[in-house]
Parts: C-alpha cells; sequence; structure tokens
C-alpha cells in the first residue's frame, strides 16, 4: 500500500510530510508500539527507496482532528499536567516521546545531513521579503483528511474534514504543471491586495498561483468545475440482524460505586460505550425497577484551551420526577458501571466472533430498532473507482469492513443554517461556504483501501 502511495506522491509532491501519532506509538507510559500499520522506520525507508524524502512532524502534538489531538489518554491523567503550555509534566511527557523518536531516526540513519545557512532566528518579515521565491508551496490540507477507527475527535466529525474551498481537484492541476514548479524564474505580480505568483518557462509556457489578502473584498474568478456524482455499484444486500441486550448491574463484569463517575475516566477511550446502571424501588410496577443508561462518545476534544480538562458521560444529577414524593436525586447512590458493548467483548465484527452468536435474517431482521449489530458480505466491484458505502439512511454507530473499523457514522447530525452564499472576505467561518444545509454533515464511508 506504501508503494502505491509513494509512486502518486512522487508524480504530485517532491516531499511528503508524516505525522508520528503519540496516542499510536506510547499506548501506554513508556510502552512504544512500531508494528504493523505504525512501523515508522518501515514507512520512511519505502518513501526513501521511492527517492523521495519525508518531512517528518514527531508532534507530539498532531491536532489531525483525531482525539485529543492524536495524544493518549493517559496523559490527560498524568499529576498536574495541563496541555500545550509551560507545564512541567506535560514538557517531560513530551521530551520523552520525541527523544524516543529522533533516537529512532538516529539509529537507522534516516536524518539527512543539513546544509546552507545556520538555525538562526529569523523573522518573518525577512522570510516574506527574502524567501518567498523558489518552488516550495506548501499545499496543506488542500484535500482534506479521513480518520478511521474511533480516532475521530471533534467532536462530532463522523470520519471526514474538508475545506469548502474549490480545490479538489488541485492533485490533477499539480501533475499538469508539475515540470513548471521547478522552473527557476518566478515572477510576482502585485495589484493592491492581489498576488500572482507565475511560474513560467522559456518557451512561454507558465503556471500561476493566485492569493486574495484583502480580508474585506472578494475577488473573483470565473472557473470550470465538474461534479463527480457517487453511482451505485451494489444494492442487493442480503442483511442479517443481532440485537444487544441492555446491561445489568448483576453482570460479574460490572464495577460500582456510590458516585456518577466521568466516562473517559473509566473506559480510559477503549470504547465508545459505557453503560451507568443503579436499581430503585418506585411504584411504577411491582418490584425493582432497573434504569440502565448507555452513554456514547462521539469523539473527544482535540484543540481548545485546556481541553485535557474536558469530560464525558453521565456526568449528573440524575434524578426521578412524578413521584408521590415529589423529585429524587440518585446521583449519590449506587451506581455500576460496564464498559463498552457485549458484541464488542465478543467481537462480532470479526469472522470468527460473528459465529459465535444467532443471527437473524428476512421477516425476523430488526429495523429501525436501536442497539443493533448488522452484518452483510459483498464481492468487490470490478475496476479503481473510489468506493463507499452511503450510510444516510441508519443512524448512530460504527462501520467495520473485514474485521477494520473504518468509522463512525452519525447521519443524525444535520448541517443547519443558510446555504448557497458564498462570500471569503474576512475571517473565517463554517458558516461562510455551507452547502446541502438539511442533509448529514458527512455520507459517504470511504474503506476502498481496506479491500486487500
Amino acid at each position: 500500500m506504501y508503494n502505491n502511495h509513494n509512486k502518486k506522491l512522487k508524480i504530485h509532491l517532491p516531499s511528503p510530510c508524516g505525522q508520528t501519532l503519540f496516542k499510536r506509538h506510547e499506548p501506554s507510559p513508556g510502552q512504544y508500539y512500531f508494528e504493523d500499520r505504525y512501523d515508522l522506520v518501515k514507512f520512511i525507508k519505502v518513501v526513501q527507496q521511492a527517492g523521495l524524502y519525508v518531512h517528518l512532524r514527531i508532534g507530539p502534538y498532531a491536532c489531525a482532528e483525531w482525539n485529543l489531538g492524536g495524544f493518549p489518554v493517559w496523559l490527560k491523567y498524568v499529576p498536574g499536567i495541563a496541555f500545550r503550555t509551560d507545564n512541567q509534566p506535560f514538557k517531560a511527557a513530551m521530551q520523552n516521546f520525541t527523544t524516543k523518536i529522533v533516537n529512532m531516526m538516529k539509529t537507522e540513519k534516516l536524518f539527512q545531513t543539513q546544509t546552507g545557512r545556520s538555525n538562526n532566528s529569523v523573522s518573518g518579515k525577512e522570510i516574506n521579503n527574502d524567501h518567498n521565491g523558489g518552488t516550495f508551496v506548501n499545499y496543506y490540507m488542500y484535500h482534506g483528511g479521513t480518520n478511521f477507527d474511533r480516532t475521530s475527535g471533534g467532536p462530532f466529525i463522523a470520519t471526514s474534514y474538508k475545506t469548502c474551498l474549490d480545490i479538489r481537484y488541485l492533485y490533477t492541476h499539480i501533475e499538469l504543471y508539475v515540470s513548471l514548479l521547478y522552473v527557476t524564474y518566478i515572477r510576482l505580480l502585485t495589484l493592491n491586495k492581489l498576488k500572482v505568483h507565475e511560474f513560467k518557462t522559456n518557451n512561454g509556457v507558465c503556471a500561476a498561483f493566485l492569493a486574495n489578502y484583502d480580508t474585506r473584498n472578494a475577488a473573483t474568478l470565473g472557473t470550470q468545475s465538474s461534479l463527480m456524482r457517487m453511482s451505485a455499484a451494489n444494492s442487493a444486500f442480503n442483511w442479517k440482524s443481532n440485537n444487544e441486550e441492555p446491561a445489568s448491574s448483576g453482570e460479574h463484569d460490572s464495577i460500582t460505586a456510590y458516585a456518577l463517575w466521568e466516562q473517559i475516566n473509566v473506559t480510559r477511550d477503549s470504547t465508545d460505550y459505557l453503560w451507568y446502571m443503579t436499581d430503585k424501588n418506585v411504584k411504577l410496577r411491582v418490584g425493582n425497577n432497573k434504569i440502565s443508561l448507555l452513554s456514547v462518545a462521539v469523539g473527544l476534544l482535540n484543540v481548545g484551551v485546556h481541553f485535557e480538562t474536558w469530560n464525558a458521560g453521565v456526568l449528573g444529577p440524575v434524578t426521578l420526577k412524578g413521584l408521590n414524593e415529589g423529585t429524587r436525586d440518585l446521583s449519590q447512590q449506587k451506581w455500576s458501571y460496564k464498559i463498552g458493548l457485549k458484541g464488542e467483548t465478543l467481537k462480532l465484527p470479526t469472522v470468527s466472533g460473528s459465529s459465535s452468536v444467532q443471527w437473524v435474517q428476512g421477516p425476523s431482521l430488526a429495523k429501525r430498532q436501536p442497539l443493533t449489530w448488522y452484518k452483510t458480505a459483498f464481492r468487490t466491484p470490478a475496476g479503481n473507482d473510489p468506493l463507499a458505502l452511503d450510510m444516510s439512511s441508519m443512524g448512530k454507530g460504527q462501520v467495520w469492513i473485514n474485521g477494520r473499523n473504518i468509522g463512525r457514522h452519525m447521519p443524525g447530525y444535520i448541517a443547519r443554517g443558510k446555504c448557497g452564499d458564498f462570500y471569503y472576505a474576512g475571517t473565517y467561518a463554517e458558516t461562510k461556504c455551507q452547502t446541502n444545509c438539511g442533509q448529514p454533515s458527512q455520507k459517504w464511508q470511504d474503506f476502498v483501501h481496506l479491500i486487500f
């Protein structure tokens, strides 16, 4: 898979940028993981074999719209820690991780010897005035991004995030003009707050980058564009379902406390799900009436002031209203907790785990019923076209392909507001570029790279 990506990168970009993810490489304090998809050394060597350099972003903070910006959850519970500030526990953890990565690169002799100007302090103005020529153009985030598994932070970002600018075909444009981007003759044209960087060859062929630095007035440019529409490759799925039973406080793997606990402190982000359960005698029907609350995480904050202090779960108060004696506060009574769903414990998304339970189909298939597992099988369509699942008819949940979690889906999270007005002058705001109001914020679940 790396080789295929590198061939494309070599066509489009002279230097791919790689991020090291603290969460994946140090899942617990002092325990490092560099295997399978997270074999950093192998990745860089494959890129090297393709004749490319890697711009390695060690971080340790990545953002990347990941849970906690790529920080491992255990970091949140280091005593006295405060993220991304002048805080000794935080700096100590950052130094340990960074040193580990740097030493690994040194041992494998993967650093490129640097020459040229010494590492002096250079002002931003000097860089802009003296070094704005050349062929390095930063295409940061022009393609958006997609996070898989339960890594997508936000919260409320299903898996994909992207800019609203019409830059979907920049890859194609770069490929058409890649030879021009290496020429040494570059001209900068300025008209008021409009700038044009022109790359031109001796025979008159040119490519230009247009920029508007006016924060109050838009610059209109006529363009031609086309829209790709997804067509159904297979709609005749034979679905089967299995119901997830609510957890009970009497189960052997539940834990108890006379308080409401914060969710991430209990689960340590091992799952999106945490059951809150309690028993109370009330006059609803004869006997005990069990109360079970299922708390579902939808991504942890990835940026912000002191985002390590943000909590999730049922924090209280929890009250019963409408009783003869009035409102009853249940917050401080005995609560039981169960981490995750039974289906997760049984590994239902895998082939072996799927065979451990009874599935129903046909007339017995569960429809519009919460806490239901569904499964089906299909043959991969021929060709190399993009492949995705349309999840707009489903509720909130997660999707697995061949046992690999491709992410959450939450079509109920609807884009609201006014659509159609595109005015980009001034400070960016998401309301400036809304489309498809009333539709799910994400309809398609990409997974073609997971089919082997």
